[in-house]
């Protein structure tokens, strides 16, 4: 399991997106999460392969639409920042 950890001006609740990147499989895991009211947080990842994926967050907040994406690398199931 993977954690990403965050910290937003504001709490969080929307869609996270994961896409393993380079194998040309389109395929999206998508899940929904909740930071119930905190700032800052941490979103599990179920991922079990080595390599590339891109993460997307998707969310409303006091009727404004925000969007996070970035790249992250998994190397022996751990995240890593080569």
């Amino acid at each position: 399991m993977i954690a990403l950890n965050y910290n937003f001006a504001h709490p969080f609740e929307g869609k996270v997106l994961l896409r393993k990147l380079g194998d040309g499989n389109p395929a999206v895991r998508h899940q929904q999460f909740d930071s119930n009211g905190r700032h800052d947080f941490e979103i599990a990842l179920d991922i079990r392969e080595d390599g590339g994926y891109q993460v997307t967050m998707d969310w409303e907040y006091e009727g404004r639409n925000f969007f996070h994406q970035s790249n992250i690398l998994v190397r022996t199931g751990k995240l890593t920042d080569e």
